[in-house]
């Protein structure tokens, strides 16, 4: 179905209210979520970065940030996000395909949101700090990496594409 539906039907690419994995796997991907051990590597690995400073492109001296925390409450729409990039392979900069743009997202999940950090490859990357080195190459994803946030969630999915997101709150 043409994803770019407003209104709540399975195939928007958005999870609504009555959909979950079960009933909907489209829009919510799978139940239960079998990708969050690498979910949870990647918040590791986007902490050691923070915490050990990273040097963004252009910088004379290494940035270096708090380590941030979990946030359940973001999780949902975060894996709603990943799933889009990887099964719906769609990929634009935290809107979405029906529409929603990031604030949106953030707002439906109770978050104020500082940034967003997307990456969708055809292949998956070998490690999850892998994930985190390429965000590191440019100073846009490199700089909301090292937001001042203390509040985060990762998310990673695999399916027609590799997709792999960082929420901050």
């Amino acid at each position: 179905m043409d994803c770019n539906v407003t209104t709540i039907v399975c195939g928007n690419e958005q999870c609504e209210a009555g959909e979950d994995g079960t009933t909907c796997p489209a829009d919510c991907g799978p139940s239960p979520w079998p990708w969050g051990a690498e979910d949870t590597s990647l918040l590791n690995d986007v902490n050691t970065a923070r915490t050990g400073g990273v040097m963004c492109p252009g910088d004379s001296t290494p940035r270096v940030a708090a380590a941030v925390v979990f946030t359940p409450t973001l999780q949902q729409g975060s894996r709603e996000m990943v799933w889009e990039i990887a099964h719906g392979k769609f990929y634009a900069n935290g809107s979405s395909c029906n529409g929603r743009t990031f604030a949106q997202r953030l707002a439906a999940y109770g978050g104020n949101g500082y940034a967003a950090l997307e990456l969708s490859t055809t292949g998956p990357f070998a490690t999850t700090a892998d994930v985190v080195n390429a965000w590191k190459t440019d100073i846009a994803t490199c700089t909301a990496l090292m937001s001042p946030s203390t509040q985060a969630s990762t998310s990673v999915a695999h399916d027609s594409w590799h997709g792999y997101v960082l929420w901050f709150k």
